[in-house]
């Protein structure tokens, strides 16, 4: 599968939520770079938060970008953004406004990963789809599907898994 770029998806720096044009995860040409699908009102994915900054620090050549996937409203905007604006996201989060990327990946739960790698023809395929571990709540899952992934993927290794089942609250479609 072509992996595609989209219009109208901004970027946010976890600093100062400076919007972009999707440009730096365009041209980003790292060997994997990923995707992981977030909301700040789902408990699922607020547990995955540490464990998903610790792997961004852990795995520097593998790029990962946090996909927003809370729909923002007059009502919760000044909550989300200062969610996401706080310090405790050590990767650019794109907010997903249009849910372009969303209804392409079919992501359906957060956290949900996309796991791309670049091909020798320069295009990105999908090696990896799915939940980060197999628990709702991090400290209790057994099998870390990304971790493990990521660890192959550093060794230029087989990945142990290419899809696994993703836990978390569904992404509210519009």
């Amino acid at each position: 599968m072509k992996f595609a770029f989209f219009l109208g998806v901004a970027l946010f720096a976890w600093q100062a939520l400076s919007h972009s044009d999707f440009s730096s995860f365009e041209k980003d040409s790292s060997d994997y770079k990923l995707l992981v699908f977030l909301s700040k009102d789902c408990p699922c994915s607020r547990s995955h938060v540490t464990h998903l900054n610790q792997l961004s620090s852990e795995f520097k050549n593998i790029s990962f970008y946090g996909v927003i996937t809370d729909t923002i409203n007059d009502n919760n905007s000044e909550s989300i953004y200062a969610y996401y604006s706080a310090p405790q996201f050590t990767f650019p989060l794109l907010q997903d406004r249009e849910q372009k990327l969303i209804k392409q990946y079919n992501a359906l739960k957060t956290p949900h990963v996309i796991l791309f790698k670049k091909q020798q023809n320069g295009l990105y395929t999908i090696v990896y789809e799915g939940g980060v571990s197999n628990h709702r709540d991090f400290p209790q899952a057994q099998i870390h599907f990304l971790k493990e992934n990521l660890i192959a993927a550093q060794k230029n290794q087989p990945l142990p898994h290419t899809n696994g089942k993703s836990l978390g609250c569904y992404i509210r479609r519009f």
